[in-house]
């Protein structure tokens, strides 16, 4: 039994990636990216600052007693967890929208120029 050569020779020219990357359509997709990320990227930043702000400036409020033993500068930090999930989340669903748009957009360029 015969092995395939690794070396396959394609007719096809290589795809031109500096023209892809310096297209309208793909700019405008990391025109969207970065109108996602940095928002998020900030408010998040702030709220996990906040929590140490607020343990440097307020030690009495955030020992301030919830439930028991449970103190809120505790449901401050286990909340960081849960807003963490939360980015994860948002960023699946956003990823997910671009790499939809992603594919067709090298979809149409392969049709229009037999390749990518």
């Amino acid at each position: 039994m015969t092995r395939p050569s690794r070396n396959v020779s394609c007719d096809a020219e290589p795809p031109d990636w500096n023209t892809f990357a310096n297209s309208p359509a793909f700019k405008q997709l990391l025109h969207a990216r970065r109108k996602f990320v940095i928002p998020v990227f900030l408010v998040y930043g702030a709220y996990y600052l906040l929590l140490h702000l607020s343990f440097g400036l307020a030690p009495r409020f955030m020992s301030t007693p919830v439930f028991g033993t449970l103190t809120l500068a505790y449901v401050f930090a286990l909340s960081q967890f849960v807003s963490g999930g939360i980015v994860a989340i948002l960023y699946l669903r956003f990823s997910t929208k671009i790499d939809e748009r992603i594919g067709k957009l090298l979809l149409d360029r392969s049709r229009r120029k037999g390749g990518i």
